[in-house]
C-alpha cells in the first residue's frame, strides 16, 4: 500500500559498523530515550532480525532485536524498538520490516514484542 493506493519503493538493509550511525541518529529522532551501548551490541548481534527501511534512498524507518535463547531449543525474537519518522508513518514502511521465519509462538511483553521460533 502506498500513497494514493501506489506502491510506495521501500528499501530494507541490515545493521552493519558502515550503517550504525543510522541506526542511532533514526533512533534519537523517533525516541525520547537515549539507548546504551548493550542496546546496540544486541541490535548488531541479531544479524538479519534488525533492519533500516529506506524510502527514496532516505533512511525513514528501523526495527532493532535482540535474540534469547529459551528452555528447550527455542530462540526468540525480542523487537527492541520499531518506529517511523513521523513524516512517513501510514505509508505501510513497517509491514516491509517483517520477518520471514516461521513464527511459531507469539507473545507481547512489557517492554516490547517477543517472537519464540522453534
Amino acid at each position: 500500500m502506498g500513497v494514493g493506493g501506489r506502491e510506495v519503493a521501500i528499501s530494507l538493509d541490515g545493521v552493519r559498523d558502515k550503517n550504525m550511525m543510522q541506526l542511532k541518529k533514526i533512533n534519537t529522532a523517533i525516541f525520547p530515550v537515549r539507548y546504551n551501548d548493550k542496546y546496540y551490541t544486541d541490535a548488531f548481534a541479531s544479524g538479519d532480525f534488525t533492519k533500516l527501511a529506506y524510502y527514496s534512498d532516505i533512511c525513514v524507518a528501523s526495527i532493532a532485536c535482540r535474540l534469547e535463547k529459551k528452555e528447550g531449543g527455542a530462540v526468540c525474537v525480542y523487537i527492541m524498538t520499531l518506529g517511523v519518522l513521523a513524516p512517513y508513518r501510514g505509508l505501510g514502511i513497517i509491514f516491509r520490516c517483517g520477518f520471514e521465519d516461521p513464527v511459531y509462538n507469539f507473545g507481547i511483553s512489557v517492554q516490547g514484542l517477543l517472537l519464540c521460533l522453534a
